[in-house]
């Protein structure tokens, strides 16, 4: 499957999440940040990541698809737990450019 766009797309979600939670520019303050989370926000993206790495770890066992597709959906997963770690600390301006340079920093190679 295709799973390049779904990724992008929740990336994408998470850059207006972060906007609306942790102000304009997140990193140049500490006042008008929520204090609190929707649950409902909470509920679904930990859904993401336990159903996906629910899914890689039953592909893996099985070697359902290619070890090339499992590894990248795995960097997909770890991307998307760094994106949402960086909208929890609510000092991360810019989500893309953090999640690169954390993923890049940890020495994940896809």
């Amino acid at each position: 499957p295709e799973l390049r766009g779904l990724f992008e797309d929740i990336l994408s979600c998470f850059e207006v999440v972060n906007r609306a939670l942790n102000t304009q520019r997140p990193s140049d303050t500490l006042e008008g940040k929520a204090e609190t989370l929707p649950r409902s926000l909470v509920a679904d993206v930990s859904s993401v990541l336990s159903e996906g790495w629910s899914y890689y770890w039953r592909w893996a066992s099985s070697e359902q698809f290619t070890g090339t597709f499992r590894t990248e959906f795995a960097a997909m997963l770890v991307q998307i737990g760094i994106a949402w770690d960086a909208v929890l600390a609510g000092d991360v301006d810019d989500l893309g450019e953090h999640v690169q340079t954390e993923f890049s920093a940890r020495n994940y190679v896809v």
